[in-house]
């Protein structure tokens, strides 16, 4: 499942192809890309892409959409925030630092 992600490209049936993000585990509207390291094969999440990395893409099916809205900066908006809580998609993460 993804849990975010923004739309990369769309195949020929109209299904869309995501970036991966995951929600940070401290601030709780932002939500970073995944990266999977081509030399170790790690996946992390970072802001900028490394040389190294390849971006963690998946397509999509369109039934599993829950929710839509903008990414700014990593941020997504309180009410997206508050409409993915709603329905059990974005965790409570710790006080922000």
């Amino acid at each position: 499942m993804v849990l975010g992600g923004v739309i990369t490209d769309l195949t020929e049936t109209g299904s869309p192809v995501v970036l991966e993000h995951r929600q940070a585990p401290v601030m709780a509207r932002r939500f970073t890309p995944l990266y999977r390291n081509s030399m170790s094969n790690k996946v992390s999440q970072q802001t900028k892409q490394r040389p190294n990395d390849i971006p963690v893409s998946l397509t999509v099916d369109p039934n599993d959409v829950v929710g839509v809205g903008s990414l700014v900066n990593f941020q997504i908006d309180n009410t997206l925030l508050h409409a993915l809580r709603t329905i059990g998609v974005a965790d409570q993460p710790g006080p922000e630092l």
